[in-house]
């Protein structure tokens, strides 16, 4: 009991102690970082493992003394402690992430023992009935309701029936909310900035390869695709993503009440064998996981804004590279933006057929297609080049699909263009040598790896050649 009236009191503002809101930021700067945990592999829009550091310039008009100042909007991944305010002359002595939202499960937990109306409609004559209730239980399992015919299950009598309420309960907060308690030497208005870390963002590169008639350039064009799992939009936001693998420890993230109602009804006997005050047990509850999953069910393909006209610019940034976009963008809820990022033409690349494995009882093994190029400047590249998904077209046509891994200036850039039926490799049992053969009207370059050696040979057009396979360690 005594712990309980503690908390209560350090979880609401002191007797006379005024409550200042900032509804919205006037200004915002969005930094992605990339999943840490991720290497090649793309984006998971229903777990996203990266984050985001959110800077908002904030006016704020403070009375003199302490008071508790509420900065709305935030976004609903912020990590708490990771929070910084700027500009109060008080400066800060503790600070809250609110976290009752309001939701559908809220206002049920909110209202228990009060009196609101239980709006039903008739779906033959349409018409609309309201009746005076109480609500009973919380969310968790049936949602029971007392009318003046009795005690009843929310949503069991059959008629289309929705519960409204005259007031928000008190607490519940329609955005994610972090509070400040400052004491200021005297009244002023001032400029403030909030500066904290998000979860549930994420960035990823997206090429797209084009080649050339000819087959020997092709035009490289690249995305930068920013994903926001959060239910909280960041207008007109400085943005830019950060690429590189950052040194930072994790977070356990906060476990944020099913905002969701789990709704039952009672068996269909008789209300003699069930205490009409108990509702049936509840529904298993959800798994508890990162925010993102319920908000990210609805980021599809067709959730992507591409902003053309423009490119993101990189810039240094220690060992790390920073990608920023040169106007504001709408960092928008539950959703991806992309924004040009890499454009290169005329990239002169080799042909390569590789071979990783190869099958053995004399069974023919297809080569990887390779287009290898040199990421220089003087190829018509030679700049950074992180991980991301590559769609090849040419003539117009989608030839193949793959991945790269992040590449600096200088590497070799080998992009899988699928796999060759005309260029086979068949092994000798022993596997010490293999015969390869090339349907192809012209010469091909052909590399066996194994055990991190390789071997290259030459194959003549419409001809085979033997090739002594790396030995096995």
């Amino acid at each position: 009991m005594r712990l309980a009236l503690i908390a209560a009191l350090l979880s609401t503002p002191a007797l006379g102690q005024q409550v200042v809101s900032s509804p919205r930021p006037e200004a915002v700067a969005v930094t992605v970082y990339r999943d840490p945990g991720r290497d090649s592999g793309g984006m998971n829009l229903r777990w996203l493992g990266g984050f985001a550091l959110i800077t908002e310039t904030r006016t704020v008009t403070l009375p003199a003394g302490r008071s508790t100042v509420r900065f709305e909007g935030v976004a609903g991944g912020i990590v708490p402690v990771s929070a910084i305010v700027q500009g109060l002359p008080g400066g800060v002595i503790e600070k809250n992430r609110d976290r009752a939202l309001l939701s559908p499960a809220a206002l049920v937990n909110g209202s228990l023992g009060r009196h609101v109306l239980l709006r039903r409609t008739d779906p033959g004559s349409g018409k609309v009935r309201e009746d005076d209730a109480v609500i009973r239980s919380g969310s968790a399992g049936a949602v029971v309701v007392e009318t003046k015919a009795g005690v009843e299950a929310l949503r069991c009598s059959g008629l289309p029936e929705t519960i409204v309420y005259d007031q928000v309960p008190q607490g519940l907060s329609a955005t994610p909310t972090l509070s400040v308690e400052t004491d200021s030497p005297a009244p002023a208005t001032v400029t403030a900035q909030l500066s904290y870390l998000a979860s549930d963002f994420d960035w990823a590169a997206n090429y797209v390869v084009r080649l050339a008639d000819d087959g020997r350039s092709y035009d490289l064009f690249a995305w930068l695709t920013l994903a926001n799992g959060n239910g909280e939009s960041f207008a007109d936001a400085q943005t830019q993503a950060v690429a590189g693998r950052l040194n930072r420890q994790r977070v356990a993230r906060e476990q944020t009440p099913d905002p969701r109602l789990a709704l039952a009804c009672w068996p269909m006997d008789s209300t003699s064998t069930h205490d009409p005050l108990r509702p049936p047990p509840p529904m298993p509850a959800p798994m508890v996981m990162m925010s993102a999953p319920v908000a990210m069910e609805s980021m599809r393909a067709d959730s992507i804004v591409a902003k053309g006209g423009m490119q993101a610019v990189q810039e240094e940034l220690g060992d790390l590279k920073l990608y920023r976009i040169p106007e504001r963008v709408t960092v928008a809820a539950n959703a991806q933006k992309q924004v040009a990022m890499i454009e290169k033409a005329s990239v002169p690349f080799e042909r390569v057929y590789r071979f990783r494995s190869w099958n053995g009882e004399g069974m023919p093994t297809a080569a990887t297609i390779l287009l290898r190029a040199r990421n220089r400047s003087e190829k018509n590249l030679g700049v950074p080049m992180p991980s991301g998904g590559v769609a090849i077209f040419e003539r117009g046509l989608l030839v193949g699909e793959s991945r790269l891994r992040d590449i600096a200036v200088g590497e070799l850039v080998d992009i899988e263009a699928g796999t060759s039926p005309a260029v086979l490799m068949v092994a000798t049992p022993d596997g010490r040598t293999a015969t390869v053969t090339n349907a192809n009207p012209f010469a091909v370059q052909v590399e066996a790896e194994r055990n991190g050696q390789t071997v290259k040979l030459r194959v003549p057009a419409n001809g085979q050649a033997s090739l002594r396979l790396p030995r096995v360690s």
